[in-house]
C-alpha cells in the first residue's frame, strides 16, 4: 500500500478522443486491473472525433456531501465549426453516451460510467462562433475515473496475462 502514495512515474497528454453512441460499459472484474474503477466495453463501438490538439482539456474534481464523495469529470474540445456539416455534427455529438480520452502513455480514460452501470447520460454542451465549435462533456460519478482498454487498438490489452515461457 505504501507505493500507492509514491510519486507517479507516468506523464501523458491527450492524443485522441472517441465517442460511443451505443453499447454498455461494465466495471472490470479482472484481477489486478483495479476492479470497479476501471471499465470494460461490452458491444461498444467508439468513433474517432477530430479536435484541435492544443485546445483539449480534461479535469476531474471531487465534492463531499452527506451521501459521500462524488466526482465531476469534464472534457472540453474545440474543432473547426464553419463547414456545411456543422449542425449535423453538433446534433450527433449531443447523442454520445461514452467518451474515451486516449492518452499518450497508451491508457484511455473512460467517461460515462457513473455507477456500477451508467444511470445518467453525460451532460453535453456546445458553443460555436463563425470559426470554431466547442463541445463540453460533463459526467458525475460516485468514483474517480479509471482506465479502459481501447477496443479499437491493435495488439493485446495490457492486462491480459501472457506467459511465453513454459
Amino acid at each position: 500500500m505504501s507505493e500507492l502514495f509514491e510519486r507517479a512515474k507516468a506523464s501523458s497528454y491527450i492524443c485522441g478522443i472517441a465517442l460511443a453512441f451505443s453499447g454498455t460499459v461494465r466495471p472490470s472484474s479482472i484481477e489486478g486491473y483495479q476492479p470497479f474503477y476501471n471499465s470494460l466495453p461490452d458491444g461498444t463501438q467508439f468513433q474517432e472525433a477530430y479536435f484541435g490538439k492544443a485546445s483539449v482539456q480534461f479535469s476531474e474534481a471531487s465534492d463531499e456531501s452527506n451521501a459521500g464523495y462524488s466526482y465531476q469529470q469534464t472534457l472540453a474540445i474545440k474543432f473547426p465549426g464553419s463547414d456545411k456539416r456543422r449542425p449535423e455534427r453538433l446534433a450527433e455529438i449531443s447523442k454520445a453516451i461514452y467518451i474515451m480520452v486516449r492518452l499518450s502513455n497508451g491508457r484511455s480514460i473512460l467517461m460515462g460510467r457513473n455507477d456500477f452501470e451508467q444511470n445518467a447520460r453525460p451532460k453535453i454542451l456546445t458553443k460555436t462562433d463563425e470559426r470554431l465549435a466547442q463541445a463540453q462533456f460533463i459526467t458525475y460519478s460516485i468514483f474517480p475515473s479509471g482506465y479502459t482498454p481501447d477496443p479499437n487498438a491493435a495488439g493485446l490489452p495490457e492486462f491480459l496475462p501472457i506467459d511465453l515461457i513454459e
